[in-house]
């Protein structure tokens, strides 16, 4: 997932909000740690239903329907390497999350490793903030929850892998984990919810490889397949600011909807888990259809 500046985020697009029907031509990313140039909202991030109809406008079937391959070759020829994009699923053919195998923990393992990179940058972010604010060290705050998060997402994306979808992008000759997504489909009454958006600097896309970067691809997978389950929205809780300004401000533009704690407070605790619930928490809902 490539990185842009605020600065470039807001010049093109200020005049040229996104809307559910459609998303311009102009590459765009979600910086949610702008110091360390990490490329993550560290809780959760989706995208509306693209309908491709604006200029060169991709839907989300049509990124999705790209052999992964393709997207990941111009970072394989940039850092020398060979990725691999798999489902947890994929790597428990069995389906049951032993807990206690070496493979299970491993897996979370490495997870953890990863995301511990990604949140030491929001940490990093927040300490820009005044202390006031109340976002110092919620990198390392977020932290505490992720390990029963990273698990119970890992487990139920190996036993009911129908509901929950869970993608790792990984070094094919290290197995080290470079880039996860996950959507927890919910049910016909619940809308799915799209998690665990995660990317290392060195797997963002850079402007010679097209439009279509690794980040943008995960996400359309995922949304695609909350779509064929006819969800009819999808949420994200996200931070107000300390690392994430960037990314709420696009989410905005790509016309998500702040859940309103005072206003739409029943709505709001339907989203978010009371563990999570603070006036620096925010909840973000899009229409799909």
């Amino acid at each position: 997932m490539a990185v842009i500046t605020l600065q470039e985020l807001k010049a093109p697009l200020k005049n040229r909000p996104l809307s559910e029907k459609n998303v311009y031509s102009k590459p765009l990313f979600f910086g949610a740690v702008p110091s360390k140039g990490l490329t993550a909202d560290v809780f959760t991030l989706g995208i509306p239903h693209f309908s491709g109809t604006a200029g060169n406008a991709l839907s989300y079937k049509d990124i999705a329907s790209i052999p992964a391959s393709e997207v990941l070759a111009p970072i394989e020829k940039r850092n020398g390497k060979k990725y691999e994009v798999v489902l947890v699923s994929d790597l428990f053919p069995n389906g049951k999350a032993d807990i206690g195998s070496p493979q299970y923990i491993a897996l979370v393992g490495q997870l953890m490793i990863f995301i511990a990179k990604v949140l030491d940058g929001i940490d990093d972010a927040a300490a820009q903030l005044p202390a006031s604010q109340g976002f110092h060290q919620q990198g390392s705050r977020m932290m505490y929850w992720r390990f029963d998060d990273i698990s119970s997402h890992v487990k139920q994306a190996i036993e009911n892998p129908l509901k929950h979808q869970y993608w790792v992008v990984r070094d094919k000759d290290t197995q080290k984990i470079m880039g996860t997504t996950s959507v927890d489909l919910g049910s016909s009454r619940k809308p799915a919810q799209l998690e665990d958006v995660f990317l290392l600097p060195e797997m963002r896309r850079k402007r010679e490889d097209g439009d279509i970067g690794l980040g943008k691809w995960l996400i359309a997978k995922a949304i695609n397949r909350a779509a064929i389950n006819d969800r009819k929205s999808i949420f994200l809780t996200t931070r107000a600011a300390g690392g994430f300004e960037a990314a709420v401000d696009l989410y905005e533009r790509f016309g998500f909807k702040r859940v309103d704690p005072g206003s739409d407070r029943q709505r709001y605790e339907t989203l978010v888990p009371k563990k999570f619930r603070s006036p620096r928490t925010l909840a973000m809902e899009l229409a799909l259809s």
